[in-house]
């Protein structure tokens, strides 16, 4: 856990933690029963003579396999035939071109559909519609629940089968009598989709125990449930085979599995799981160590200009005793320095005594004045770049083999106590996860400026023709606010909680990329007062002249106390999966660092 230069925790974890006020006996405010869960199969059973199958859809996550097995397997308990159900692995995004079959009954699990038909249904954890249990959706509320509990449609859909399967029990019962672990496979993908949902969790420097004491209690070791449940996610997230490779697993029954078969069947993505798992430690341990080294150079530096500015007043104070004693004051020293000029004779001590001390305690003070500032730069700076100041981690790279690979690199480094935006580049847009913050704080921070492209034509046009009016009819031609500077987060944002994830689409003018928001306003009244706003700008919005809008990102969160990560390929490939990375970049409060880590000397996990 990244600590300042006193040894103190920092505060970026725990903050997040502290927003709800959730008491304990939450979990029982759900109040799901055996015939609420009924009641929602009973609806999908009269759809039966109406549908030809049924198409399970489910997020491509750890969540959404086990959520799917468990649904396909209560689709069994109610009369379905185990060849009719089709199983299909969708993201967020994805939705929006599905074609489902017209005549197959839909069962979305752990990601909703866009819209619901008569045959559409939906098992998910992700948003309360009017409660728990409304039409065709059976939703599983986890805001008030988030604080103690490990929200996940695994664990969910496992109660339901255990109610499909003639369960008794209430889904609090089930939960706190541990019922889930009375069946060997159950337990561990129980175990897994709530581990992939709730990671941070299982950090040590969290103070949300329930999951914790779980995997205690079930004796699987942590570290094994992690790389499992990414390497299950891993493989989901490639863009060709989706399933494969997890077929087996699909093939058998609940009864079939246990930890040995599923580690075997995962034994080529584990590896890959274990370098991401390396690769956020590793992160972790690197800007620990890039923020004690920076906190440590302004230390020294302030200690420094404190240093000499203490001399020098000492110096002064020497040089005041040395002078005339009627002309010590200032205001005397000063008077009596502009007569030096005005002197005919400059022979005599006491005039040499005012030129030759007076002219080094200005230079001398006027050092002091410069120090000054500096060091009121510096001590901002360290207030700036103390643990509880920075508001997380920015972390850029470049595209990867498996579609969830910034959504675990967002969870692994909230499990190290890092809240952060992990954004993963492409050519044309970029795509991104987030771990800690609040929707409304996110979106705030993805803004970039933008211009209202028609509103700069009409506002170009007018001021073309103000520049050829004589200068007795030219006016100014509007106000800045007219022309409608923007600062808005393009994109898309999904999630819950404090687990987010989106798009960002877009470019913006270069020159708004590298300026923060005083400077950009600057600029602007700057060109307006001028008249050359428009011709400005519209050299500026065309052609090179735009960047992407994650480059924009990347230039704003380097000025700002983020701590901004790029990993760069360098020779290698950039793929984090295969630790194929080469230099990675730091930012912090403005300063530019090389952090080069070297991965064939990184610490390998057991």
């Amino acid at each position: 856990m990244p600590e300042d230069v006193t040894g103190v925790p920092h505060r970026l974890f725990q903050q997040n933690l502290d927003i709800y006020d959730a008491s304990e006996d939450a979990v029982s405010e759900l109040g799901i029963t055996p015939q609420d869960v009924k009641g929602f199969l009973d609806r999908i059973v009269l759809k039966k003579k109406d549908c030809n199958g049924i198409n399970i859809y489910f997020d491509n996550d750890m969540d959404g396999f086990a959520s799917a097995i468990f649904s396909r397997d209560i689709m069994i308990s109610i009369g379905f035939d185990i060849r009719d159900i089709k199983l299909f692995p969708i993201t967020h995004l994805e939705r929006v071109h599905l074609k489902p079959d017209p005549c197959a009954l839909l069962l979305f699990v752990d990601v909703q559909p866009l819209e619901f038909t008569p045959l559409t249904f939906c098992i998910d954890h992700h948003q309360v519609i009017s409660g728990n249990i409304h039409e065709n959706a059976f939703i599983y509320p986890p805001e008030r629940l988030d604080p103690i509990y490990p929200t996940a449609c695994t664990i969910l859909t496992a109660y339901m089968l255990y109610v499909a399967e003639g369960g008794a029990s209430d889904f609090d019962g089930y939960i706190q009598n541990m019922e889930w672990t009375k069946r060997e496979f159950v337990k561990i993908l129980f175990m897994l989709g709530a581990v992939s949902d709730n990671t941070w969790m299982l950090s040590k420097h969290s103070d949300k125990k329930l999951l914790q004491e779980w995997v205690q209690q079930v004796g699987v070791r942590e570290k094994d449930l992690l790389v499992n449940s990414m390497g299950i996610s891993l493989v989901l997230g490639l863009e060709d085979g989706r399933l494969k490779g997890l077929e087996p697993i699909l093939e058998k029954g609940l009864d079939s599995i246990d930890t040995d078969f599923l580690e075997k069947t995962l034994r080529g993505m584990t590896k890959k799981a274990n370098n991401l798992f390396i690769f956020a430690r590793e992160m972790d341990y690197e800007v620990r160590r890039f923020i004690h080294s920076e906190q440590l150079q302004v230390a020294e530096s302030i200690e420094k200009y404190k240093s000499q500015i203490q001399r020098d007043e000492a110096t002064v104070e020497n040089y005041i005793k040395a002078m005339p004693r009627e002309i010590r004051r200032q205001t005397d020293r000063t008077i009596m320095l502009e007569m030096l000029h005005t002197v005919a004779n400059r022979d005599k001590v006491k005039w040499k005594q005012i030129e030759f001390y007076g002219k080094e305690i200005q230079k001398l003070e006027g050092r002091i004045t410069s120090n000054g500032k500096r060091l009121d730069a510096l001590k901002k700076k360290r207030a700036d770049i103390s643990i509880q100041n920075i508001p997380g981690i920015c972390l850029f790279i470049s595209k990867q083999g498996s579609g969830q690979v910034k959504g675990i690199l967002a969870s692994l480094l909230y499990y190290f106590g890092w809240r952060n935006i992990v954004i993963e580049e492409t050519e044309h847009f970029a795509l991104w996860g987030a771990r800690g913050f609040q929707q409304s704080y996110l979106e705030g921070e993805l803004a970039t400026f933008t211009i209202d492209k028609k509103l700069l034509e009409s506002y170009t046009s007018m001021e073309d023709v103000s520049r050829e009016l004589p200068n007795a009819l030219r006016k100014s031609v509007t106000s800045k606010k007219a022309l409608n500077l923007q600062k808005r987060y393009v994109g898309g944002i999904g999630g819950r909680g404090t687990i987010f994830g989106g798009d960002i689409k877009g470019k913006v003018p270069q020159l708004f990329s590298s300026m923060d928001e005083r400077s950009i306003d600057k600029k602007v009244e700057e060109l307006v007062s001028h008249g050359e706003f428009g011709l400005a700008i519209r050299g500026l919005t065309e052609g090179e002249s735009e960047v992407s809008t994650s480059s924009a990102l990347r230039s704003k969160f380097k000025s700002t106390n983020w701590i901004t990560v790029q990993v760069t390929g360098g020779p290698e490939s950039g793929d984090i999966l295969e630790l194929e990375i080469g230099v990675i970049l730091a930012w912090l409060g403005g300063s530019n660092t090389e952090l080069e880590l070297d991965t064939g000397q990184f610490i390998r996990i057991d």
